[in-house]
């Protein structure tokens, strides 16, 4: 496992909250709250908004959209959100919601997230919007505390949580994200290994099927993200075929994104994912200077 980024961090955070699972907090699962809309994006008249992910409850008609912030905040994205929240049916409009919830009684609430305390920021101290922050070690376990309650008062009696401090934060929901330079090396590591598994189950295999087996959450990602995840794992699969791996990776020849994977393949790339430094090299060759 390789390092990620504080914002892939929290998107994995959100989602463990709302997963339910033994060991981690229930506090979203417990009113049925599930990842719905992961980087997808919306107009509010002739404002756009990109939320980093979006949670909603059958249980509650409710759904939380999540900013997930590092140190900068931006009072012109939080003006549009705040536009956004007072006009709920665009998110309805854009999904499959409207079929699990009750639209006339159906509300959303914004909030910020970050690893660290911006809670006396003053963009946040002059607003009533809840900030909510992930305190998290790998020895230290997890504290997830807000500033602010949520308007709504069952997510308002779900926050503070403080777990046990064996606890960490789990992070294989969403384990990289192509836009965050921190996560280039779990991104090419994540992607070798979908591509071992893709290749151990067929003759061929594509791009986009490769990236799918990557990311356990690929159908909840918003298109346009979509089409850079596929981008970018075709240029690392790319510089598998031309140097690490050329003998045993193959792009057919009526597909520009079709690939032909050798049976020797597995035991070659399981091979070189024993080396170190195997990884970090690929990540290098990869042009990331499109990250971020």
């Amino acid at each position: 496992m390789y390092s990620v980024s504080a914002h892939t961090v929290q998107i994995n955070g959100w989602i463990s909250l709302a997963k339910g699972n033994e060991g981690f907090s229930h506090s979203l699962s417990d009113r049925k709250y599930a990842c719905d809309l992961i980087e997808h994006e919306f107009e509010i008249g002739d404002d756009d908004v990109h939320p980093d992910i979006i949670l909603s409850s059958e249980l509650d008609n409710y759904s939380i959209i999540a900013e997930c912030k590092s140190e900068r905040l931006d009072s012109d994205q939080l003006r549009r959100y705040k536009r956004f929240e007072k006009n709920p049916e665009k998110l309805l409009d854009r999904t499959n919601l409207d079929a699990l919830l009750d639209s006339s009684k159906f509300g959303l609430e914004v909030c910020y997230s970050s690893l660290s305390d911006l809670s006396t920021r003053e963009l946040l101290t002059e607003t009533d919007t809840p900030f909510v922050q992930f305190s998290h070690s790998s020895t230290s376990g997890v504290l997830i505390e807000n500033s602010l309650p949520f308007q709504f008062s069952e997510l308002a009696s779900r926050f503070p949580i403080n777990m046990d401090p064996d606890e960490a934060l789990p992070t294989e929901y969403y384990p990289f994200d192509v836009d965050q330079p921190e996560d280039r090396e779990q991104f090419v590591a994540t992607i070798i290994q979908a591509l071992l598994r893709t290749a151990l189950m067929e003759n061929t295999t594509k791009t986009k099927q490769i990236v799918k087996e990557a990311h356990p959450h690929w159908d909840h990602i918003g298109s346009e993200k979509q089409s850079r995840f596929v981008d970018e794992t075709k240029k690392v699969i790319e510089i598998l075929e031309r140097s690490e791996l050329q003998e045993y990776i193959e792009n057919v020849a009526d597909s520009a994104d079709k690939w032909k994977i050798s049976p020797k393949t597995a035991q070659a790339i399981q091979k070189r994912m024993n080396g170190t430094d195997f990884v970090q090299k690929i990540a290098e060759q990869a042009d990331f200077d499109d990250f971020g």
